[in-house]
């Protein structure tokens, strides 16, 4: 159990990093990792107290990635919105 521990630990700390930098491609790779590591949890996880910390820190991170990634999503919309809008862009876009 405490290597599974360990490893978890190890995991959601890659994550909270690459979130933390808005390097979103490392972080979708370390979520892939932890889902897998979530597979391999051994029996009679959920009576660890030590694993569910870790798991509630990657909810909490994972919470903040999400709304990284739609604030990232709205600020490239209204980029583009306002490139759409302008002549200058339009003509760059037309050519």
């Amino acid at each position: 159990m405490k290597e599974a521990l360990k490893q978890l630990q190890t995991l959601t700390q890659h994550f909270e990093q690459t979130v933390a930098a808005e390097d979103y491609a490392a972080a979708e790779l370390a979520l892939l990792q932890l889902e897998k590591h979530f597979t391999q949890l051994p029996d009679g996880w959920q009576n660890d107290d030590a694993i569910k910390t870790e798991l509630l820190r990657v909810q909490e991170t994972l919470t903040t990635y999400r709304q990284a990634l739609q604030q990232a999503k709205d600020t490239a919309k209204d980029d583009i919105s306002r490139l759409g809008k302008s002549k200058k862009g339009v003509k760059a876009y037309t050519k």
